[in-house]
């Protein structure tokens, strides 16, 4: 049996619609502020690290040749450090480590580059900063430009940030 086509529009009975008041749009409060936009902070270049981009570069932590002991001196820089840490719970560090050796000494560079890390971390932790707030990037022999190859880069960020190209 076929089914009864739909009625047509004039046949449906009419529904009630409520009237629609129009609202003004809200004028901006006498007292608001002008707002201004500001640019974002500038992206690191490459070659550059965020704290140089925001204005704060701790200093690097220099080792004596084929050496991964601490010396006073860098104690000193990183209690400073470790105080920065502590003044600020959304800082996070990377330290960026570094050993001198040939091509054919890469190896043997990256442990020492590793051990010199797991002492200034060490040592930082030791000062109260969390493990967790501390990474390690360890870039051996891989030194860029002529600065001293025997060191650890200290480098705050927010967030943890991606190893330079040099260590890919």
């Amino acid at each position: 049996m076929p089914s009864a086509p739909p009625p047509a529009a004039a046949e449906l009975p009419a529904k009630e619609v409520a009237p629609v008041e129009a609202v003004p749009p809200a004028a901006p409060p006498a007292t608001a502020e002008p707002q201004v936009a500001s640019k974002p902070p500038a992206a690191p270049t490459p070659g550059e690290s965020p704290s140089a981009v925001a204005g704060e570069k701790p200093p690097s932590i220099n080792f004596a040749p084929g050496s991964s002991d601490l010396t006073d001196r860098a104690r000193a820089e990183l209690n400073k450090l470790a105080v920065r840490m502590q003044s600020s719970a959304s800082l996070r560090l990377l330290l960026y480590a570094y050993a001198a050796g040939t091509e054919a000494q890469a190896e043997a560079a990256r442990l020492l580059s590793f051990t010199r890390a797991l002492n200034v971390r060490s040592y930082l932790i030791s000062q109260g900063v969390s493990a967790e707030r501390i990474g390690v990037r360890l870039m051996g022999n891989k030194v860029p430009g002529n600065l001293p190859a025997d060191r650890v880069d200290p480098q705050f960020t927010t967030k943890e940030a991606p190893a330079p190209a040099e260590a890919q």
